[in-house]
């Protein structure tokens, strides 16, 4: 059996300071993130794994 790593980017113990616009998170990790009252369009999470964030 053969294998190839697979990792994704972390973003860990942040606040998102602005709204987001046309960004691609496709296969993120993202734990404890703060984006309360901002607005995102246009983002992707794809198979990305979200965990204790506030949104």
């Amino acid at each position: 059996m053969e294998f190839e790593d697979h990792s994704k980017p972390h973003i860990e113990d942040k606040e998102i300071a602005a709204d987001v616009r046309d960004e691609d998170l496709s296969r993120h990790v993202l734990k404890r993130v703060f984006a309360v009252g901002k607005i995102f369009v246009g983002v992707s999470f794809k198979q990305s794994e979200i965990s204790d964030c506030y949104f």
